[in-house]
């Protein structure tokens, strides 16, 4: 199951995909404050467990923004190639010298 709540958009307009959001976690820094809610990655936690929640059981969210480009994103998943793409590509970018050096700025 792959439900993408929100994500941000190409200039024709048109959603991205997973896919263009990794391309874009690479060239882009995203947006140290997400790491104080989630750090990016949180299994799903509903408020209350329901016949329609329960399909989100073993579900990871992908919840963030970019820092330097408006492309947020609210991901919510439990397809095992896509929670490895998206957790490495959000890792990667952590490790990018642009986004350590936001973090650095955000946390004097």
């Amino acid at each position: 199951m792959l439900e993408i709540r929100e994500i941000g958009t190409k200039q024709n307009g048109l959603n991205l995909n997973c896919y263009e959001l990794v391309k874009l976690m690479e060239e882009h820094p995203l947006d140290p404050m997400f790491e104080d809610c989630g750090n990016f990655i949180m299994p799903y936690k509903p408020l209350q467990w329901t016949a329609e929640t329960k399909r989100y059981i073993g579900c990871k969210t992908f919840f963030g923004d970019f820092a330097t480009i408006n492309c947020r994103f609210y991901i919510l998943t439990d397809e095992k190639t896509v929670i490895d793409k998206l957790v490495s590509a959000i890792r990667l970018n952590q490790e990018r010298e642009d986004y350590r050096r936001l973090k650095k700025l955000m946390y004097r």
